[in-house]
């Protein structure tokens, strides 16, 4: 989708092996992002609607823009899907959702950057990590003290993992 182009999807929208890249906007009334074949791969550079309950499962999504209903939204993470968060700034807390679900074999990583910086996430609702789930930002580049801050107060310095 080129800059300055508006796409709205009305269904589910699954890739097949295939890169869909958001420079523009992209609002989705579907509920669910997906892929048949390894290798798909979702990047927003540009600005995103979502849909109340988002769905993500069997691709890469690379979020490098923004989500403009993200304090509203619920996304869950489901088998075999990564969400990448590249180049975050962590003087803004970055709301991706109101509610997050990493399911099973579903990721949350916070890709390295330069220079290294932190990462400030914001989930005003439940953070759900089921059991084999992941929520990564360990050794990917991130200043020393800098660490993962959980927003109001959890805080996860580089390479000491996560509170469970």
């Amino acid at each position: 989708i080129p800059s300055g182009a508006t796409t709205i999807v009305t269904t589910a929208l699954t890739l097949t092996n295939g890169k869909l890249t958001n420079n523009g906007t992209l609002t989705a009334s579907a509920a669910s992002f997906s892929n048949t074949a390894a290798g798909s791969i979702l990047t927003n550079n540009g600005t995103m609607s979502l849909p109340p309950t988002t769905t993500l499962t069997n691709l890469t999504f690379n979020q490098n823009g923004t989500i403009t209903n993200g304090s509203t939204i619920t996304i869950i993470l489901g088998t075999g899907a990564l969400w990448e968060i590249l180049n975050p700034d962590p003087a803004i807390a970055l709301t991706p959702a109101n509610t997050l679900t990493i399911q099973s074999g579903g990721t949350l990583r916070a890709k390295a950057n330069t220079p290294p910086q932190g990462l400030n996430l914001s989930i005003p609702g439940n953070l759900t990590i089921d059991a084999g789930g992941t929520l990564h930002a360990n050794a990917t580049g991130y200043a020393g003290g800098g660490g993962l801050l959980l927003s109001p107060n959890i805080i996860a310095q580089p390479g000491l993992g996560l509170p469970r």
